[in-house]
């Protein structure tokens, strides 16, 4: 009888230990693991714009939505990088997957190849064949990696989650940084084509384009990028990741409480600001002579929203006011009646906004 209730306490004993085995297994299988890749870094500076460098762009946001993420969620959230060291692509990918990554998102800040400031939006990379020149420059940091070289055709990724998860990347972008869309693309990035698990590459916006570079260089700019990719994260993987007591609010709003485009639109024609609204913010055309007399100003900056008075992208100036052209405003400071007057403003604020160049208008409207 004794040796009966030896034989079912040794069984129970077996059979728990197993299920709790078993328990903290499966506990560790939902840990959902997601790795960001600041891009660049270090002696490697990567695009170059007027007065910023890409590695500290791509830092700074990865390093936005890395916080955003830690605070609203129980994924577990890795950096290639946090500070500005370099760091070999073979190194990222393998830190990536020897960290067993369910998604990797590498950031980075796009260039003109020519320089040529026309250039500008968002744009998200899944693993393809493809051999342009953004692919070249972005592997160029990895000229001492001996990587295979081998087809991505025949690479067994999972690029159908990729793309499905760049898709989302693409409509928040648009959707909450209110940055132009340049869609979903497919290149042989070596960060890519060595990762184990879901993976895309962002590009942020262009540093050659005066208006791309002031966005993405403010607190703002940055805060917006990390949002609109945070959404995409919490669209695509939102029932893995899990929260931290959030509401969807938190996630669905922007960052600015923006006003759908068509109401946008309507106030943009017919501001209905509150009295202590305007006294925080700049007054539109504000200033300007009710003439037929055309006037020089100097245009400071563009941005996708109505700034707030004390907005760091002003740089405390005082008496600056915009207009809105597309989906821009246009922010513009001074006054003068000749150009040669207008010069001696561009003159003093240069060193706060190296892209300030001079605009003429008429009315409170800008004219060629």
């Amino acid at each position: 009888m004794r040796t009966a209730y030896k034989i079912l306490l040794l069984t129970i004993f077996f059979v728990a230990t197993s299920f709790v085995a078993q328990a903290r297994k499966s506990s560790q299988k939902e840990e959902f693991v997601i790795v960001i890749d600041a891009g660049h870094g270090g002696k490697d500076v990567g695009a170059k714009g007027s007065i910023h460098n890409e590695k500290d762009i791509n830092l700074a946001v990865a390093k936005r939505l890395a916080s955003l993420l830690k605070k609203k969620t129980k994924a577990k959230v890795m950096m290639t990088r946090s500070d500005d060291s370099f760091m070999s692509l073979n190194a990222r990918t393998n830190f990536a997957n020897n960290n067993n990554a369910n998604l990797f998102i590498s950031i980075h800040t796009n260039a003109s190849q020519d320089r040529s400031p026309s250039g500008n939006g968002a744009e998200t990379y899944v693993l393809g064949n493809a051999n342009g020149y953004v692919a070249a420059y972005e592997n160029s940091a990895a000229s001492n990696d001996n990587s295979d070289k081998s087809n991505v055709a025949n690479s067994k990724r999972p690029l159908h989650e990729s793309v499905k998860f760049a898709r989302c990347v693409q409509s928040e972008m648009h959707k909450t940084a209110k940055r132009t869309s340049r869609g979903v693309k497919c290149d042989n990035f070596q960060v890519l084509r060595d990762s184990h698990m879901p993976a895309v590459l962002i590009e942020l916006g262009f540093i050659t384009n005066p208006d791309d570079e002031q966005f993405l260089n403010s607190d703002d700019g940055q805060d917006l990028c990390a949002k609109a990719i945070f959404n995409a994260i919490k669209e695509k993987y939102g029932n893995r990741i899990g929260k931290k007591k959030w509401s969807n609010d938190e996630y669905t709003d922007d960052i600015y409480a923006e006003k759908d485009d068509k109401k946008e639109s309507k106030s943009a024609k017919e501001p209905k600001d509150t009295k202590a609204s305007d006294d925080k913010r700049p007054k539109k055309n504000a200033d300007v002579a009710n003439t037929d007399d055309v006037t020089y100003h100097v245009q400071i900056l563009a941005v996708n929203k109505v700034l707030p008075k004390n907005a760091w992208d002003l740089h405390g100036l005082k008496n600056v006011n915009y207009f809105k052209e597309g989906r821009l405003y246009k922010y513009y400071y001074g006054a003068a009646t000749t150009k040669k007057e207008i010069k001696k403003t561009l003159s003093d604020i240069k060193d706060k906004f190296p892209q300030a160049f001079i605009i003429k208008m008429c009315n409170g409207k800008k004219i060629d």
